[in-house]
């Protein structure tokens, strides 16, 4: 295991500003559905990575490259290996919420300037 995010080294951050999205959804993904449809809209998501427990609405997701399904087992050890599988930010998402139409262009900057930033909350 990769130990916890605090002990984790970071590279650098790469040029370009972009982000994973990783989404704790568990069960059905409908009420999911406009969050990850605007994650896929804004220029800056480079992947969305969503956790998902047995549920029968995966068909209602829509096709793209970007999105990645794993399966959701404990939230630590989901978390926990995230270093493991992203290089760069990482958007955890624990509810579905919808991000700026522009993007996280402004978190990106602040996380460039000082990677010892590591939450952005927003409404």
């Amino acid at each position: 295991m990769a130990g916890s995010l605090a002990e984790h080294e970071f590279d650098a951050l790469p040029a370009g500003g972009t982000y994973t999205a990783f989404a704790w959804v568990r069960a059905d993904v409908d009420p999911w559905l406009p969050a990850i449809a605007r994650l896929l809209e804004t220029a800056d998501c480079e992947r969305i990575i969503l956790a998902v427990g047995p549920t029968r609405s995966l068909g209602r997701l829509p096709e793209d490259d970007r999105i990645e399904i794993v399966e959701a087992g404990s939230f630590s050890y989901s978390v926990g290996h995230l270093p493991d599988v992203v290089n760069g930010p990482v958007l955890l998402m624990t509810a579905p919420v919808l991000v700026p139409a522009i993007g996280l262009g402004t978190a990106l900057d602040a996380l460039e300037g000082d990677a010892r930033v590591v939450s952005v909350s927003f409404l």
